[in-house]
């Protein structure tokens, strides 16, 4: 049916999107404890203690300025990511609510109607889509 491979197309979305978001997530603090390891052992060395210098010192880097752009890219695909992500689990939501809703429309005759706990089944163990519930 079209239906259900409509909703296993947007389940899957959904877990890619979640799956990207997670990544840039972890890439994300990676590069912050990359930029607090720098800020640390790199300025830590270099200023006697006044702090106006020691961040002029580190606005002049470029190493650190670099490493603040990585940080901002990253934390705008996780912005991004997240958005998809949410866009997607509401459409897939969206059209799961609506096929529990039309379930006897989609299996009207009693043949299909009695395959039809199977399908809930193997669509809920498989790909996680439950059509059990709203």
């Amino acid at each position: 049916m079209v239906v259900l491979q409509e909703l296993i197309d947007k389940k899957q979305e959904e877990k890619t999107y979640e799956a990207r978001k997670l990544r840039w997530s972890l890439t994300t603090f990676l590069c912050l404890g990359v930029c607090l390891l720098y800020i640390y052992f790199g300025q830590s060395l270099s200023t006697s203690g006044f702090a106006g210098s020691a961040l002029h010192s580190l606005l002049s880097d470029r190493n650190f300025l670099f490493i603040v752009l990585l940080v901002s890219v990253c934390l705008m695909r996780v912005n991004f990511y997240t958005k998809k992500q949410e866009k997607a689990e509401d459409d897939y939501e969206a059209l799961r609510i609506e096929t529990v809703e039309r379930c006897s429309e989609l299996w009207d005759t009693p043949e299909q109607w009695n395959k039809r706990e199977k399908a809930f089944q193997l669509l809920k163990e498989t790909y996680g889509v439950n059509l059990y519930h709203k």
